[in-house]
């Protein structure tokens, strides 16, 4: 027994790891799932995508970003590769509140496939504000898609459940002790109190801010001080960080906003090898 609950907080620890660190380094692009549409013109691909990584991340171990790189989600457009890494990070992020959310409807189920799935389904209705008939509609049909045909129902009537009382999730949404597995909010609790509670579980579901480091203008040294007569570096530095959007912390090292939204490969800079990203 000792060895499973070890097993338990390991994994619990990965997961929380891997949603609050994902990496933003675009993804490698694998083999293509086919086009698979629900009979009036939905694209299940990204949400099977979704799928997929939910089900490597939550049975099979495996951190966020791997997962992603590695699904075939490099192959969609660019439109859906973000739906689904949003997706996927706010399910994962968030997975111990929605299963509040879906255990308040009735017992999880023990099939993990299918508790993956419902947890993609109410991300979409709670998170995301996908419309109700999409969110469900698509979730029906990728129930099929997995050979989970006989669960429709179940998917159907705890969905629809679950967005019936939206208001009242928004309440288990914002508790911060159901952010963080039941254990680690215990240890939390245990020594930092309420207070440290939340703090972790809001540091845990906020978006971290995304530095790079700008290729080493003239005349400044590796500490990022500037020589005299080097004023103009520096001013390119500073200049360079604004088109990109963020701020200079120290010497070339750029912060970009937390809610940063953009592709790395469109930015200023990429294709010539201007900056690179901070692991």
């Amino acid at each position: 027994m000792a060895s499973r609950g070890r097993s338990e907080r390991q994994a619990s620890v990965l997961v929380l790891l891997a949603c609050a660190f994902p990496c933003v380094l675009p993804m490698a692009t694998s083999p293509a799932r086919p086009v698979k549409n629900d009979g009036r013109g939905y694209d299940l691909r990204p949400r099977a995508l979704a799928f997929d990584v939910m089900c490597e991340v939550c049975d099979d171990n495996r951190p966020l970003d791997e997962a992603l790189r590695h699904s075939g989600v490099g192959s969609l457009p660019p439109q859906r590769r973000a739906f689904v890494r949003k997706l996927t990070t706010q399910t994962v992020r968030r997975i111990h509140q929605l299963d509040a959310v879906l255990y308040s409807h009735g017992e999880l189920p023990t099939s993990r496939p299918l508790l993956n799935l419902l947890r993609l389904g109410a991300t979409q209705l709670l998170i995301l504000d996908v419309p109700e008939y999409a969110a469900v509609s698509t979730s029906l049909d990728l129930a099929q898609d997995q050979g989970m045909g006989n669960f429709k129902g179940l998917v159907n009537k705890r969905l629809r459940a679950v967005s019936e009382e939206r208001a009242a999730h928004a309440a288990r949404l914002a508790d911060m002790s159901l952010a963080l597995p039941p254990w680690l909010s215990a240890e939390v609790a245990l020594h930092g109190g309420p207070e440290a509670v939340e703090g972790v579980g809001r540091a845990m579901l906020s978006d971290p801010p995304l530095d790079l480091t700008l290729r080493m203008p003239p005349g400044l040294g590796p500490a990022g001080s500037a020589t005299p007569g080097d004023e103009a570096s520096a001013g390119d530095t500073a200049a360079q960080a604004a088109s990109l959007g963020g701020k200079v912390l120290a010497g070339t090292t750029v912060r970009l906003p937390p809610k940063f939204r953009g592709q790395l490969p469109t930015m200023p800079g990429y294709t010539d090898g201007a900056w690179w990203v901070q692991k």
